[in-house]
């Protein structure tokens, strides 16, 4: 259930970190807006998790996109 979870909040195979970033804060949104509801603490956790996956990958394409300008 987790691995679809994450999986539904990247988006489709292909889908621009941006985009699966966009998703992610939106899911994490979600999850506040549900305060108590059963589930969704775990729920803004995954969210988040997912968030900070493509921060890290902006990240690498931006040190990647630097690094062969450089070149």
């Amino acid at each position: 259930m987790v691995i679809q979870l994450k999986a539904d909040i990247e988006g489709p195979e292909g889908t621009a970190h941006e985009e699966s970033l966009l998703r992610a804060w939106t899911a994490w949104r979600l999850s506040q807006a549900l305060g108590k509801t059963y589930g969704a603490r775990s729920f803004g956790l995954m969210a988040l998790a997912v968030g900070f996956e493509q921060m890290r990958a902006l990240d690498e394409e931006e040190h990647t996109a630097d690094y062969r300008s450089r070149r």
